[in-house]
């Protein structure tokens, strides 16, 4: 009899497992983080290559397919992704422009990621205002700390964050505890 009651216990204990399971299961959404990390790596080409960003345009179809084959970024944001991809370097002469001004160093100076990094933070800046400014800037430094130098995310902090003050002018923007100096501004 106590075999009975603790059976059906553990089967009453087993439905509500399911239950709630079922209650707390939510669909994934599209991630944009994941269609950050896409959108550095084809960058990183174009910066290394010197193209004018066409043959990423151009390969949008390709990086669709390469989604289904690398299951981390099934999830990506293709909708984000493919914004991402048809504007970024529409814009890319009045961003690089932005983001020079900031630069302590010229824009080809930089590092592949860290001028892919910042060139995409500079445009989700300018051209995403839904996204907030924390975010954008939070994103930056794990995608330089992923893909980029040991150190290079202080250096990527300090740049996106003085994006962001020029750029997002109305925003009260914390400041990083790291100091670069801008070329522009009194030495």
């Amino acid at each position: 009899m106590n075999n009975n009651t603790e059976n059906s216990g553990n089967s009453e204990n087993s439905e509500n497992s399911e239950n709630n399971n079922k209650q707390n299961f939510t669909p994934r959404k599209p991630s944009r983080h994941f269609a950050r990390e896409l959108m550095i790596q084809s960058l990183y080409q174009w910066k290394i290559a010197h193209d004018n960003g066409e043959n990423i345009v151009l390969n949008f179809e390709q990086i669709k397919q390469d989604l289904h084959t690398i299951p981390t970024y099934k999830n990506a944001s293709l909708e984000f992704l493919q914004e991402i991809c048809n504007n970024i370097f529409i814009n890319v002469e009045e961003l690089l422009t932005i983001i020079e001004n900031v630069l302590d160093r010229t824009f080809k100076e930089l590092s592949p990621v860290e001028g892919s990094v910042i060139l995409l933070s500079a445009y989700e800046l300018k051209f995403c205002p839904q996204t907030p400014t924390l975010v954008i800037i939070n994103e930056a430094i794990e995608l330089v700390k992923k893909f980029g130098s040991s150190e290079g995310y202080k250096y990527v902090n300090v740049i996106v964050e003085l994006l962001a003050k020029e750029i997002r002018k109305d925003e009260n923007i914390i400041s990083s505890k790291h100091h670069v100096r801008s070329k522009n501004k009194k030495k």
